[in-house]
């Protein structure tokens, strides 16, 4: 009796599923998996909620979608093409495999500027990052304070 009722209420649960899940692998075109390929879902309805998804070291990804709303779903890899896949609603794909095509520039050096600044002043506030000044000897906070200019 037990056994019937938890079947019953096992299989309610996946036909009641508000996801739809796609999964796959990201290559290139000599099937090499892509680590690290962003997946972005977009919806094209505004009920939708934006979802993404990033590779593994072996290309596979795992992308929840909301059930009944259309996607545009985009995968894409520094120095590849970007490729597109339409999930219409209520849609039945649940595997899909990118194979990025590469644009053929080879990219010499990715450089990433960012100003550190230790210490901000904003009109009468002075802030202070005070892992730039400690070193982690001290052992008080008075030690610490010493550490910052102006202090």
């Amino acid at each position: 009796m037990y056994r019937i009722l938890y079947y019953l209420l096992f299989l309610t649960t996946f036909s009641f599923s508000q996801t739809h899940t796609i999964t796959g692998v990201v290559s290139d075109s000599i099937n090499n998996p892509l680590e690290s390929a962003n997946i972005i879902a977009l919806p094209k309805s505004e009920n939708g909620t934006l979802k993404f998804a990033i590779a593994d070291n072996k290309g596979r990804y795992r992308l929840e979608l909301d059930k009944g709303v259309k996607y545009e779903v985009t995968a894409s890899y520094i120095g590849f093409i970007e490729e597109i896949l339409i999930v219409e609603p209520n849609s039945t794909i649940t595997t899909h495999n990118f194979k990025l095509k590469s644009t053929g520039q080879k990219l010499k050096e990715i450089v990433i500027k960012h100003e550190y600044k230790p210490i901000v002043v904003k009109k009468d506030t002075v802030t202070y990052d005070v892992k730039a000044f400690a070193n982690g000897n001290e052992r008080k906070l008075k030690e610490q304070l010493e550490k910052l200019p102006g202090v």
